[in-house]
């Protein structure tokens, strides 16, 4: 008899989304590590360990609660992405070593989150409350370009960070997939767009500060 056709991983939108997702992500990752590297931009390293923090923290959160990885194709990128950024940035040694107080909560904050998911096992309390850390967590980057738009961040690796999360919502809201995926892929979205956006707007009013100095 013959045998059943095996379907390609490709032939499931859901699949090739996700694909596009994580190249997409990891894509703008070496992006911005090749900027730091050659000295044009000075990012925060305690932001980018609060985000690796934050990021794997949902990730194993979500994992814990036996939910598959495609559908939050976001997450499953960004925690694997902020790590390496994090890991770059530390090894290479030129960073902001300034913690703002935001930061410093958002880390205390994360800490007793973890102490409570060990406690109570609550996988999906403690993915949300990761996923509000991840929102607070972006303050810090917003309100500098907002009041200092000279120290604006690259403008390509997060275009990419943003389409990455605006791609992953396809999966994300598969049929299969679950609250936890469709809350982290819009916050992603929703996040990494209004950073591009503000950037845009540090980007245009940079000049005239420039010119009003002179």
């Amino acid at each position: 008899p013959p045998q059943p056709r095996k379907e390609s991983v490709m032939s499931d939108p859901k699949n090739l989304f996700a694909i596009l997702t994580a190249l997409l992500m990891t894509g703008g990752t070496i992006w911005y590590c090749y900027i730091f590297a050659k000295g044009e931009v000075k990012p925060s390293l305690a932001s980018w360990f609060l985000f690796s923090v934050a990021t794997g923290l949902a990730f194993s959160a979500y994992t814990a609660g036996k939910h598959d990885f495609v559908s939050n194709a976001a997450n499953t990128s960004d925690s694997l992405s902020c790590v390496l950024a994090f890991l770059f940035i530390w090894h290479r040694g030129n960073w902001h070593r300034g913690v703002s107080q935001t930061s410093k909560y958002c880390l205390w904050t994360s800490g007793f989150v973890v102490a409570f998911w060990l406690i109570t096992r609550s996988h999906d309390f403690t993915n949300l409350a990761a996923q509000t850390i991840l929102v607070v967590a972006y303050i810090p980057t917003i309100e500098k370009l907002w009041k200092n738009p000279e120290s604006r961040e690259p403008a390509g690796p997060w275009i990419a960070f943003c389409l990455a999360s605006c791609l992953s919502l396809i999966p994300a809201f598969s049929l299969e997939s679950n609250v936890l995926a469709k809350t982290y892929a819009v916050r992603a979205a929703i996040c990494t767009g209004f950073l591009v956006l503000v950037n845009l707007r540090a980007a245009k009013l940079a000049p005239a500060q420039k010119e009003t100095v002179r």
